[in-house]
């Protein structure tokens, strides 16, 4: 193989990078142990509810109430434990599961008053003061200086109304105005009205609440998130009237929006428990629009399950593969990676801030990954469906809400209909072998068993090809010659100095006391890595956060206004003497790259001053990373710094930030509607996956590898070196920095970005590079029963241009595809028939078929 020379970086040999796993010869015959049955635990609370509820709730459903009544549970944010009453509408449940308070079954239920209108679609209206529901609870019962109560409105309504509350003849009392004049809201709390001073996070959207948490301490929030503490003496009520949802006892008023939740506590919620039931209820009321997944929780329980194919993952090329192996007619089981801990994280990096879709030729986005997009535009964004960059740009809460209703079953008809795939959640995956003739066997950490007459490999790590015993390699190979030209490690010709937007290239200092080499180097600073230029590197891209913001402020959460966990502020004094140097550097894609993805909504990435959020050596040492643990602290690191970024900029007063970029970056915020369930390790409103942007372990076979020179300088129309076509990239070769580090290349010492690289020149006049069956299988010899779309053998140079998602989707449907084809064939999936595969995957329902060109 090119490029086994042995070469240094911080004492660890190539030859310690690069593993050649042995061959793995197939098992025939016998099946092993029967499967076992996985168990599915629920919460004593579910149980009480689901028996309680009219409409009596399908599994789906039920596992979605378990999931929010497990997240009121958790000891660190133990919200359920205060709710007196709860009301959520469901449009599976109707009014009459909208009567049950789901807290206590029976006590405190809701009794219709008039005559409210309650909307098939799960949520009511009211059109005067006498139409309401009532919910029992007497005012007084409430303790005069702790509780918390709100409502979930999806509509702004109209300006002077009153949603929920109780009052007495002199106005002391319980309610809330999510929308008067002007979008402030109006609130009591024990006490007479008071009126918001902030007007723009209140327009009536969503969660309002309120909550006392003192004799004289108010909080009002919105989405869950803090907004205005006020200071307003709380009074004993003159009477002890019940309050009522869709007006307010004792108050003229009543509520003209859309409310589809209610909550009220008789102990004052803190903000972190209000912050995680607002988010917690939210992301079930999303659920009901669109669908319930049927999940398992990762448990110690024996359990076997036997399938056809044995999908690993979350990232989107598994959630193609999984549907379209169960559309071909195959029984199919998914088992999420060990960072994956709910929904949110099994849409892939689609879900995880990766909106915006990126490409040269935007015809190439195209399969079952464009069906999703289409199924967002037209269905849930109620949009044009376009063929181009804005069009097919969505947040990642929708593709979220896409991978919910494909894999619920109960979703028949209209684009995209639903699979019934069960989802199975893991602590890691521990081991895969070969098992019953041409099949994989995986056992996950906690020792359950998956088994698969074909398995799908599609995270994004590419662990299964390590635990396979399949060849692979971490990091880059050899520069070569032509199109691999660009491989390799890049040396001083891949180091760039930072940039400014008004300044262009600066010299920044890299001693932590300037021009000073005994103080040590800044944090996230190295000195450059003991390798020739051209030699193999083993760095991965550096990680970040694709993050959701919005420039909406009544979807705005909060940056951090105090030091977040582990801040250093001299891991942004970089920016600080870029800064000093270019005193007018304004807000832009410098900073941050903000790209609209819908409306107001953006999805944020590094930016091009190249001390952005792209966090340096962060991909090197997840290379290096020998446990789940180690990663798992990596990207803890990258959320830290992150962060540390935005409250830098934001609140730490460093003079050197000009105040217009300030000011500018002030007017984006984390979107309060995305990033819903960060599960037991992340942070609300922030995804759980860090961007991995290369493999950790990518295949490389000794039979076919694809290369740059199968794509760059060719002409349109030219032979391939296979046309078993199963994906086509269309984008250039973007490589990100992978390290920060300090030399003199002329201008005296300076930090410098390394290892980026753009380059163009690939694909012909078309910008389409076809993918052949050969780079996502191993050779024969090794294994016959895996296909692994997301680490497939090709070098670092065509990987550089194929990791786009939409490319990665393509190749997921395919592998789905394959694996349907080649069991019912029997064939090894080298062997499997392509004319078939392809005539099959241009015969799907789907409105963009996959464009899967044969030549260049």
């Amino acid at each position: 193989m090119a490029g086994l020379k042995s070469s240094l970086r911080r004492g660890v040999s190539l030859a310690a990078l690069l593993t050649l796993g042995g061959a793995l010869v197939a098992a025939h015959g016998g099946g092993g142990s029967p499967d076992v049955p996985v168990t599915f635990a629920y919460q004593s609370a579910t149980t009480s509810l689901a028996a309680a509820l009219p409409s009596v709730p399908r599994e789906n459903r039920k596992k979605s109430m378990d999931r929010l009544i497990w997240r009121g549970n958790q000891a660190s944010k133990p919200w359920w434990s205060k709710l007196v009453g709860l009301y959520i509408a469901d449009p599976e449940g109707l009014e009459a599961d909208w009567l049950i308070n789901w807290k206590t079954p029976g006590t405190y239920n809701l009794t219709k008053v008039g005559a409210p209108t309650f909307n098939s679609t799960g949520y009511f209206t009211t059109s005067a003061n006498t139409a309401y529901y009532e919910t029992g609870i007497p005012l007084q019962s409430l303790p005069q200086n702790s509780f918390s109560f709100g409502f979930f409105s999806e509509t702004s309504g109209a300006v002077g109304d009153c949603a929920m509350g109780a009052q007495d003849a002199g106005g002391v009392g319980i309610s809330i105005g999510a929308k008067i004049a002007s979008n402030f809201a109006n609130f009591r709390a024990m006490a007479t009205a008071v009126s918001s001073t902030q007007s723009a996070p209140f327009n009536g959207l969503g969660f309002t609440s309120v909550t006392r948490d003192g004799p004289t301490s108010v909080r009002l929030s919105h989405h869950g998130v803090k907004k205005e503490v006020f200071t307003t003496a709380s009074a004993t009520p003159a009477t002890n009237p019940t309050i009522r949802i869709g007006g307010a006892a004792g108050n003229p008023s009543f509520s003209q929006r859309r409310i589809r939740c209610a909550y009220v506590c008789n102990s004052a919620l803190t903000e972190a428990e209000e912050l995680d039931m607002c988010t917690a209820i939210r992301d079930y009321l999303d659920k009901t629009r669109v669908g319930h997944i049927n999940y398992f929780n990762a448990a110690n329980d024996g359990a076997v399950t036997t399938v056809d194919v044995l999908v690993l993952c979350g990232s989107q090329a598994a959630a193609e593969a999984a549907y379209e192996a169960k559309r071909q007619g195959r029984s199919v089981a998914m088992v999420g990676d060990w960072l994956a801990r709910s929904d949110w994280d099994m849409a892939g990096m689609a879900g995880a801030g990766l909106g915006f879709i990126d490409a040269t030729s935007y015809t190439s986005v195209s399969g079952l990954f464009r069906e999703v997009l289409k199924w967002i535009n037209t269905v849930y964004y109620a949009r044009a469906d376009a063929n181009s960059q804005s069009g097919l740009s969505v947040e990642s809460k929708a593709f979220v809400a896409a991978f919910r209703r494909m894999f619920d079953g109960s979703k028949t008809t209209g684009t995209l209909p639903g699979m019934d795939v069960p989802i199975y959640f893991s602590t890691g995956w521990a081991g895969l072998v070969p098992w019953g003739g041409r099949g994989g066997e995986l056992t996950t950490t906690e020792g359950r068993k998956f088994r698969g007459r074909r398995v799908i490999g599609a995270d994004y790590e590419g662990k299964p090809v390590q635990l396979a015993g399949i060849p692979y390699i971490i990091g880059k190979e050899a520069k070569g010659t032509g199109g691999e030209a660009f491989n390799g490690y890049l040396g001083s010709g891949g180091m760039s100095l930072p940039a400014s937007s008004v300044g262009g290239a600066t010299v920044v200092d890299p001693y932590n006391t300037p021009a000073t080499p005994a103080s040590g180097l800044l944090p996230d600073v190295i000195l450059p890595p003991s390798i020739t230029t051209g030699d193999p590197d083993p760095a991965l891209q550096s990680l970040n956060f694709r993050l959701a913001f919005t420039s909406a402020a009544g979807t705005m959460a909060a940056f951090d206004s105090t030091p977040p966990p582990n801040y250093n502020a001299l891991r942004y004094e970089a920016l600080g003497r870029l800064y000093a140097a270019n005193p007018t550097e304004p807000f832009g894609n410098g900073v941050i790259k903000t790209d609209l993805v819908n409306g107001t909504e953006y999805d944020i990435n590094n930016g091009t001053s190249r001390l952005s959020t792209d966090v340096p050596q962060s991909g090197l040492n997840y290379s290096l990373a020998t446990t789940d643990a180690q990663r798992l602290a990596i990207i803890k690191d990258v959320r830290d710094f992150t962060r540390g970024f935005f409250y830098w900029h934001m609140f730490s007063g460093d003079s050197r930030i000009p105040a217009a970029l300030k000011s500018g970056l002030g007017g984006y915020c984390i979107d309060a509607t995305t990033f819903l369930d960060p599960g037991d390790e992340g942070v609300v409103f922030w995804p759980n996956r860090a961007y991995l942007r290369d493999p950790v372990w990518q295949m490389k076979n000794t039979g076919f590898v694809l290369n740059g020179n199968d794509f760059y300088g060719v002409a349109d129309g030219s032979a391939l070196r296979s046309n078993k076509t199963v994906s086509a990239s269309s984008y250039m070769m973007d490589q990100h920095a992978t390290e920060r580090v300090a030399i003199n290349l002329g201008s005296g010492m300076s930090v410098y970005s390394s290892g980026g690289q753009s380059q163009s020149g690939f694909g012909g006049a078309d910008a389409k590079c076809p993918i052949p069956l050969e780079a996502i299988v191993p050779d024969k010899a090794t294994c016959e029963w895996i296909i692994v779309p997301t680490a497939p053998s090709v070098t670092k140079v065509v990987w550089y241009m194929f990791r786009m998602e939409a490319a990665l989707g393509l190749a997921g449907q395919s592998a789905g595809m394959i694996a349907a084809v080649s069991i019912e064939d029997d064939c090894a999936v080298q062997d499997v028939d392509m004319v078939k595969v392809r005539t099959r995957m241009l015969a799907t329902p789907d409105s963009v078929l996959p464009v899967l060109p044969q030549v260049n």
